[in-house]
């Protein structure tokens, strides 16, 4: 007699043995209503705490909101490649307590959701990037709708009484414009924010009750820096934040403070920080701070501060008196350090383009140095980059053991803004490690692509004609491409969207069309819409820049309005028979497709 075993006969050890291999979206889909033994199962396991339904379509999203238990979700995670009409979507959840926005494109929506939940929101993460939002000018509105810094200000740490942890990324479009708070409802434990100066820093320091609740700050001041000669304040001035274990203080490298080890040394002293016992740092270095930096109270004093950091040194320094005189760490935390030496020719006057100086190597080369702790503790690499030149040479070593050199690598920075590009041969060559996630950029002729590994997202910037160059990974999940018609672009070929075809896991497209004046015709929406069925969520805006020249005789508002009135006939037409939510940009420059 043959046994058979069914899979209901299944052990629960077996089945959450299984679940573990899963998405939360996978086991709701496939079994939250397979039986009521299942079902009791995945509620006590607490599945229906934390959900992320980023990739459903319209019609399964729905259909699962249907059957979730609102009153068990705690959690409510929405990815970037999300429909961002899905949060306008979700009713009132009773007992949420965290939140997570990544890839946020509009304010509105984020502003209605979380005052609906503001009596039990006790943790919210805000996060965005320029690349992914639609920025710009039509004719009667500026965006994206709404900014982060009054959301910040008016609302969030206003009106929600239960919020401890706010997170708004390191992305420097996310930043603070000014922090001028003196006082706020909400005792904070956690932030982690962009700001744009130290006084907005030390504005925050002093931002009553921050400086008695705040257990972990994560700062990274803005690229674009002014406030190089700001005086240093006194330690007796500063407020004792008598809680704060964790501290991040990061900046770029293009650019330094007066000082500014100094003013890390004090920002970081037991009477500031008396508790402290974690920091990264991200700064720049003089060649006096060397003969001292061994002494600093943050790397030997009781307080046993584990010290991850990542350095610049300016001015003219052989690598050997940095190697012989940055600690290893911290005196009770010992860590291993690397070097990243670049070599770069140069074309112009490169003092024109930072405050920083160079180890000259020899006639049209400099050499910079980045030396860093190990495991890299920073959310992102912050980039020894400045325009006009290119980088021929870096070198990778670890102390006390060999150097790696890679000739030719040919980083190229992208107008000036930080991107780290590879050559047009399409070779990868990999930066370093963030939490698991590498970074790869290509750059084409006039096209840019930015690839961001394994968080399956790439940013097409300039020619859609290098979508083709997209199949060297079938893990893409999410694409942006910003189109600009005042580069040398004379045509937009959209035949070249044909390939996405070929992405198994593309669920969104965004495509965003500067300074356009060719309406949209029948045969170019037939092909745009000729996608979407493979897709999850489709956005198309049209935008103008300051790089716009206006002309008299073409009114480019109408012709934005003329071709999204086309694409949205051709959208309607070949998902005649699905479920589907369009909405049509108020003054009809874009539309957005939930399918």
């Amino acid at each position: 007699m043959t046994l058979i075993t069914l899979f209901n006969d299944l052990p629960d050890l077996a089945l959450i043995e299984i679940f573990s291999y899963l998405s939360s979206l996978d086991i709701l889909w496939a079994f939250s209503s397979l039986n009521q033994r299942i079902s009791l199962l995945l509620v006590e396991r607490g599945y229906f705490r934390c959900i992320n339904l980023s990739s459903t379509r319209h019609r399964q999203f729905h259909i699962l909101l249907g059957m979730l238990p609102l009153n068990d979700i705690k959690t409510l995670i929405i990815d970037m490649d999300s429909s961002p009409l899905q949060l306008s979507q979700w009713p009132y959840l009773p007992c949420l307590k965290t939140l997570i926005l990544n890839g946020t494109r509009e304010f509105n929506d984020v502003l209605i959701f979380v005052l609906l939940h503001a009596a039990t929101l006790t943790h919210l993460t805000i996060q965005t990037a320029k690349a992914s939002v639609a920025t710009g000018f039509t004719r009667k509105y500026l965006y994206p709708l709404g900014r982060i810094t009054p959301l910040v200000q008016n609302i969030l740490l206003r009106h929600l009484p239960a919020l401890r942890s706010l997170d708004l990324g390191t992305n420097n479009y996310n930043r603070m414009l000014f922090w001028r708070i003196t006082s706020i409802s909400v005792p904070l434990t956690y932030i982690r924010i962009v700001l744009n100066t130290v006084n907005d820093l030390l504005h925050l320091m002093s931002t009553f009750p921050l400086s008695k609740t705040l257990q972990q700050l994560h700062v990274k001041l803005s690229d674009c820096y002014w406030d190089f000669e700001f005086p240093l304040p006194t330690p007796n001035v500063l407020p004792r934040m008598n809680q704060l274990h964790t501290f991040t203080f990061a900046k770029s490298f293009q650019w330094k403070l007066n000082a500014e080890w100094t003013f890390v040394e004090i920002l970081t002293s037991a009477n500031v920080m008396p508790i402290l016992r974690k920091a990264n740092l991200a700064v720049v270095l003089t060649v006096e701070d060397l003969d001292r930096i061994n002494q600093s109270s943050i790397f030997i004093d009781s307080r046993r501060v584990d010290v991850h950091f990542a350095l610049h040194i300016h001015g003219t320094c052989h690598y050997t008196k940095a190697r012989d005189h940055l600690p290893r760490g911290s005196l009770f935390h010992p860590k291993q350090v690397m070097l990243s030496r670049f070599i770069t020719n140069y074309w112009h006057n490169i003092a024109h383009y930072t405050s920083l100086d160079f180890d000259y190597m020899k006639e049209g080369q400099a050499c910079r140095h980045l030396w860093y702790t190990l495991p890299w503790s920073f959310d992102e690499f912050f980039q020894l980059y400045l325009s006009d030149r290119r980088i021929t040479e870096r070198e990778i070593c670890a102390y006390p053991s060999s150097i790696d050199t890679i000739r030719s690598s040919s980083f190229i920075p992208l107008n000036g803004r930080g991107d780290t590009l590879l050559s047009p041969n399409f070779s990868l060559v990999r930066t370093l490690p963030l939490d698991n996630v590498d970074l790869y950029s290509f750059r084409f002729s006039e096209a840019t692509m930015r690839v961001t590994i394994p968080t399956h997202c790439i940013i097409l910037i300039n020619n859609i004609c290098c979508l083709n160059n997209c199949l060297f990974t079938l893990n893409i999940r999410s694409i942006h491409i910003s189109l600009y018609s005042s580069s040398n672009i004379v045509d937009i070929n959209w035949n070249s969207l044909h390939v996405l075809s070929l992405l198994p896991l593309l669920k969104s497209l965004r495509v965003v069309v500067y300074n356009e004046k060719k309406i949209l015709d029948s045969k170019d929406c037939q092909i745009i819409v000729k996608i979407l069925s493979m897709l999850n969520n489709f956005a198309f805006c049209f935008r103008t820049n300051n790089d716009y020249c206006r002309d008299t005789a073409i009114d480019i508002y109408d012709v934005y309005g003329k071709s999204i009135v086309n694409l949205r006939h051709h959208i309607f037409t070949l998902l005649l028979d699905q479920q589907f939510n369009i909405i049509i940009e108020s003054d009809g420059c874009g539309l957005t497709v939930w399918l």
